[in-house]
């Protein structure tokens, strides 16, 4: 295996080649030098979950696709490539998983212009995996680590605990702090950013008075990163055991931002805070040549877990599949008769076959588990709708039957009209409710009335009232609650 890799810039196209010892110009004509790049933080999609069993690698697989189609929405008609990451919990042998995800035809027409020369990728590398390399080699001893890197376009911080993976998150770029300056009213670009950044950080005395407000910004915009960053290391200690972050390495073009270490060490007290610029060279990124060195890790060590690439290399005809089949059945035409050949290549056509089904019936899975889940969501809907519908048929006959009672009350007697209009004002006054109406004696009515927990005293405010008005009687029997209301029957007599 290669002990060198080509590595195609697809975000800069500053390409180069790399051992595990330096960076050197890039040497196409080699046609055995792997081919390799990464991806940005934004290419990638990413879900986390438990694992509440033990599965196999082909069962773990089915359940990331299933669940990001299932939990966070993936769009099944769209052809993706998944793959995951085992993580470990504090709790026993709880494990997590994190999984990741590519659009393939996004990738494919973002990328279009940089592999347009190009007829394959040996390997494209997720950038927040990559850092594994610097322990791998030694480059630095296994402690819990804080990666941060900030680009024009691409921005994230990464953790590591004993020279593992633990989790990433994206922060903003250049390109989105210009953005969000433009909406201040403070208009610069990309590299005027970058330039002030490098030049005068987070010094408050470097800026001109006119400047002010563009360092008020920056120094909000970083309190407000490393305060996220520290809640992120609280959330990653209860979790995944990370007891504290013992360095930082930072990069903004392979430097680090004056005034930052400061900040960074008010946040993390014992952390010590450094440069992210292993092998970086003069027009290459650190994390490129990262990148570049990951790839020739897991290239040498034949692991493709990890492995994005959507442009596989392919192989010279007599190392296919096929060319080995062409070949066998040449050598065998000699020995067999042709109806053997024959029934070779339906077997291997079925099994063709049998692989495309299989990525259907993988692809149809998931689509059923979303289908499912929409499905359970219209069921719960239509239960709360008949439930509703219930409610509201039985506040219906309810004020039926008041009705009633009023309209016969009325037709008794028409001197109950201006008691029945007295007592609704009064009802509307002290927002109560009346349950039921009936006349107990002439002249006499009762009201079963009822009013919300915290508005108990509106009954006795209520009886008031209705006293003031001229009326002979107003009483009442006990009070009663039942759940969040008070109860009574009131009688009125004019």
């Amino acid at each position: 295996m290669s002990t060198q890799v080509n590595f195609i810039d697809l975000h800069h196209q500053k390409h180069f080649s790399f051992s595990h010892t330096q960076c050197d110009s890039i040497n196409l004509k080699n046609k055995k030098l792997p081919i390799v790049a990464r991806l940005t933080f934004d290419d990638i999609i990413t879900h986390n979950f438990k694992l509440e069993k033990p599965l196999s690698a082909q069962e773990l697989l089915v359940t990331c696709e299933l669940k990001m189609y299932d939990e966070i929405g993936l769009d099944a008609t769209k052809a993706h490539k998944i793959s995951y990451a085992l993580k470990s919990a504090t709790s026993g042998d709880l494990k997590l998983v994190e999984s990741f995800a590519i659009d393939k035809n996004s990738l494919k027409e973002k990328y279009q212009e940089s592999l347009s020369t190009l007829k394959h990728l040996d390997f494209l590398a997720i950038p927040f995996l990559v850092f594994e390399t610097l322990y791998t080699h030694q480059v630095l001893e296994k402690k819990n680590d804080l990666f941060i890197m900030i680009d024009e376009k691409e921005a994230f911080s990464t953790f590591y605990k004993e020279g593992e993976y633990v989790t990433s998150k994206k922060t903003n770029s250049l390109s989105e702090m210009v953005k969000e300056l433009e909406n201040s009213n403070i208009n610069t670009t990309t590299e005027t950013l970058k330039k002030t950044l490098l030049e005068k950080g987070l010094n408050k005395e470097a800026y001109h008075l006119s400047e002010y407000d563009l360092y008020d910004y920056l120094q909000k915009k970083f309190e407000s990163f490393f305060s996220k960053t520290d809640s992120i290391a609280m959330h990653n200690r209860n979790v995944y055991g990370l007891s504290s972050v013992d360095r930082i390495f930072f990069s903004l073009d392979n430097q680090m931002i004056p005034g930052l270490a400061e900040m960074a060490k008010s946040f993390f007290t014992d952390a010590s805070v450094g440069t992210l610029d292993f092998w970086a060279q003069d027009g290459i990124a650190s994390i490129d040549a990262i990148s570049a060195s990951y790839a020739l890790d897991k290239l040498e060590a034949k692991e493709q877990l990890h492995n994005f690439t959507i442009y596989e290399k392919k192989e010279a005809f007599y190392k296919s599949e096929i060319g080995k089949f062409a070949l066998a059945s040449c050598a065998a035409m000699l020995l067999l008769s042709a109806y053997p050949l024959y029934q070779q290549y339906q077997i291997n056509t079925i099994e063709a076959e049998n692989s495309t089904l299989k990525e259907q019936l993988n692809i149809l899975s998931a689509t059923t588990a979303k289908l499912k889940k929409k499905q359970t969501a219209i069921k719960k809907e239509i239960t709360l709708a008949q439930k509703e519908q219930k409610k509201i048929n039985s506040d219906f006959h309810k004020l039926q039957r008041i009705a009633d009672s009023l309209l016969t009350l009325k037709s008794r007697d028409s001197k109950y009209t201006p008691m029945f209009l007295t007592i609704n004002d009064l009802l509307k006054k002290y927002k109560l409710s009346v349950e039921n109406v009936k006349q107990v004696g002439k002249g006499t009515v009762d009201f079963e009335i009822y009013s919300l927990q915290k508005r108990r005293d509106t009954i006795a405010k209520f009886m008031a009232s209705l006293l003031s008005h001229g009326y002979t009687s107003v009483t009442s029997n006990e009070i009663s609650q039942s759940k969040n209301l008070y109860k009574s029957i009131i009688t009125v007599k004019r």
